[in-house]
């Protein structure tokens, strides 16, 4: 049975004003409603061929730029690669050593160059304009230019060299040589290939003369990167999304070349193309932009997914092996002269076992878990970890339930159960409690045995947490009955951070019908 709800809801769907990224009226317009390939081709037609500037030092050119895009307050330039640091100059210059004279090897000064942070090899290295493209193009020390070489971006399993910024090794991925950016950068790198692969996308980038390139890269048909590769930069992407030096970069380079970054534009359009909303419609529109508040990644399309189940916050967390978390216990029949029948223990959790000194016992008690307020989220899931011994069907005798002010439910049915016949602890797997939200809940674990039929088990409960997604901007969830939503009618419908769904979309979704917002569960 749908539930539905009035609720104030323009923070969510509306997105914030282009002011803050400085997006050109109309710019994005030709993206609208498409998805995967015909979106890729359309952010290419929006910013291919840039007025790129020339290469090298001296006026109009690369180091006459970087003064604009990569200078620092206090004179010196920004460097991504290394902790080397080098002041700015007379501009257009390349410094030619760094502010204390480090050398190399050879006895001589660390200077600062050109970095292609998408290798110019991998497209055979012609200086053309995509070879002097500022988007792909930052200050670095000569000395970690040379090590990272063409080498391809994947994260380091076996470090070989790391300066602190750039670690060279074997890959997670790969079996070669590869680099990885320090945390800080990593969101700036990966959308730099996002938008090299695409602004430049009618490019031949693997052949035998670039191989590294074809070991994360599929040439140029849709999606481009390998799965590994789309995977592990969308990662990055979500960990280290849109600053405000990439923001104000984008913004610059757009003067200086004419065209934009829309991997920076908009934070989640990776999603679109390689992420977890690869099967909806992009809206330029509807969609937040960077510099509109602090990105927080979308809540996951499939919850049940660990990666993306553990990409969502924390809303509460209680690990029983440290304390008992204001756990309660409402007893019906403690075994034998015990007062309890839950206990817990530091190595276990809580504890459920009327087996005592080897002597069966019949009992009844419930732990009760404290109370968790899901009044200010629109979606949660539960997940805890349990172990289950001596009882070959525990939902004979176990049960677990959730409780609320209009609510009493089990939820025994989407537990996964643990056989019955170890001590290891397994997960319960992940929990849609969507449908409850906007109450106060808790959970109730209640442990019977019978002495008669030896049917007396051992449960253990080592931790539980809740995840979820808030309702930011939302106080109160209004129920208006003079206001009501037709499904027959036409509408527009979202996912609760604001990108376009269909219709037909199951779960907790936002609807916008004659000039009113709804959150409607089915």
């Amino acid at each position: 049975m749908n539930r539905f709800y009035l609720i104030a809801l323009g923070a969510i769907i509306a997105a914030p004003a282009l002011v803050s990224a400085q997006i050109p009226e109309g710019y994005y317009d030709a993206t609208k409603g498409l998805k995967g390939a015909e979106l890729k081709d359309a952010l290419f037609n929006t910013i291919k061929n840039p007025n790129t500037p020339g290469y090298g030092p001296g006026q109009g050119k690369t180091w006459w730029y970087f003064y604009e895009t990569d200078q620092l307050p206090d004179g010196t330039y920004r460097n991504r690669y290394s902790d080397l640091v080098f002041e700015v100059g007379e501009r257009g210059s390349r410094p030619q050593k760094d502010i204390k004279g480090t050398t190399n090897t050879n006895g001589n000064y660390v200077e600062m160059n050109i970095e292609h942070s998408f290798p110019s090899s991998w497209w055979g290295g012609t200086k053309n304009s995509q070879y002097n493209d500022l988007f792909n193009l930052y200050p670095s020390d000569n000395s970690t230019n040379s090590s990272k070489s063409n080498l391809v971006m994947d994260k380091v399993a076996s470090v070989s060299s790391d300066d602190g910024y750039t670690k060279i090794g074997t890959g997670t991925h790969l079996s070669t040589k590869v680099w990885e950016p320090i945390d800080e950068y990593k969101g700036d790198f990966c959308r730099g290939y996002m938008y090299m692969i695409t602004a430049w996308q009618n490019t031949t980038w693997t052949s035998a003369a670039t191989a590294a390139s074809s070991a994360f890269l599929d040439n140029n048909t849709y999606p481009t990167l390998l799965d590994w590769s789309a995977k592990l930069y969308s990662e990055w992407c979500r960990l280290d999304g849109p600053d405000q030096v990439e923001i104000d970069r984008n913004n610059t380079i757009y003067k200086i070349q004419g065209n934009r970054n829309p991997f920076i534009d908009f934070p989640n359009l990776f999603e679109y193309l390689w992420g977890d909303s690869t099967a909806y419609a992009f809206d330029p529109e509807k969609t937040a932009i960077a510099g509109g508040g602090t990105y927080t990644p979308a809540p996951p399309m499939d919850p049940s997914n660990p990666d993306h189940y553990l990409r969502m916050p924390q809303i509460y967390y209680a690990d029983y092996m440290q304390a008992d978390n204001d756990c309660t216990q409402d007893i019906v029949t403690p075994p034998g002269s015990y007062s309890k029948v839950w206990v817990r223990q530091s190595k276990f959790g809580w504890v459920a076992n009327s087996m005592i000194s080897s002597v069966r016992y019949e009992s009844e008690g419930t732990l009760k878990t404290a109370d968790i307020d899901l009044s200010n989220y629109t979606n949660a899931y539960l997940q805890f970890e349990h172990a289950v011994n001596y009882l070959k069907t525990p939902t004979d005798f176990f049960e677990v339930r959730i409780v609320g002010e209009h609510f009493n439910e089990s939820l025994n049915n989407v537990v996964k159960w643990p056989a019955g016949n170890s001590w290891t602890f397994n997960q319960s797997g992940v929990i849609d409690l969507s449908k409850y939200v906007g109450e106060v809940i808790h959970f109730e674990f209640t442990y019977t045995s019978n002495a008669v039929d030896g049917q007396c088990g051992a449960w253990e409960i080592k931790n539980l947490e809740v995840r979820g997604g808030s309702t930011t901007g939302i106080d109160d969830i209004v129920k208006d009955s003079d206001i009501i939503f037709d499904p027959l009618a036409p509408a527009e419908y979202y996912t609760i951070d604001g990108r376009r769904a269909e219709s037909t979309t199951k779960g907790l979704i936002i609807v916008r019908q004659n000039g009113h917002t709804f959150k409607i569960v089915r």
